[in-house]
C-alpha cells in the first residue's frame, strides 16, 4: 500500500511574546475576530489533549480537529480524519530570543494527498500566510 503525504508550511516572525500569541491561538470561540478564513470556530472542552475544535474555514468544508500535542507557549496539533486520509496541522512557537518564530505546518496523508495538492495546496500556502500575519497582529495587542 502507498502512503501518500503532501507537506506545506507557513512561518513568521514577531516580537509578541509566546504568552500574547498562546493566548490568541487558545481563543478558539473568538478566532472569527482576526482570522480572515474562519466563518466559525469553536472549542469542544478545554484547550487540552483529547478536545476538539470544530472549525468552518472559507472555501473548505466544516469538521471537527482532535486535539493533541499540545505544549502550553509552544504547540498544539490538530487532526481531521476524512474518508480518504487525515489532515494534520502543527503549530509551533519557536522563541528566537528578541522574536518567535510562528509556524503552521500541514501533512495531508493518503489519498487525499494528491487532490489536496491539485485543488487547495496553492490556497491553503496563501491562507496560511494571511491567517499567521492576522495572529501576530492581534497578539500585539494583548497586554
Amino acid at each position: 500500500m502507498e502512503v501518500r503525504q503532501q507537506h506545506l508550511e507557513n512561518t513568521i516572525h514577531t516580537a509578541a511574546t509566546a504568552e500574547q500569541i498562546w493566548r490568541v491561538w487558545t481563543d478558539v470561540n473568538n478566532w472569527t475576530s482576526w482570522d480572515p478564513h474562519a466563518l466559525e470556530a469553536k472549542l469542544k472542552g478545554e484547550f487540552v489533549d483529547g478536545s476538539s475544535i470544530y472549525y468552518k474555514p472559507k472555501d473548505a468544508p466544516a469538521g471537527d480537529n482532535a486535539l493533541s500535542g499540545v505544549v502550553p507557549n509552544k504547540q498544539w496539533i490538530t487532526t481531521s480524519s476524512t474518508p480518504f486520509g487525515k489532515l494534520v496541522f502543527t503549530h509551533t512557537i519557536t522563541d528566537n530570543g528578541a522574536s518567535r518564530a510562528v509556524t503552521e505546518h500541514m501533512d495531508a496523508n493518503g489519498l487525499i494527498a494528491p487532490l489536496f495538492k491539485r485543488i487547495w495546496a496553492k490556497k491553503r500556502v496563501i491562507a496560511g500566510e494571511e491567517i499567521l500575519s492576522a495572529l501576530v497582529a492581534k497578539a500585539a495587542t494583548i497586554e
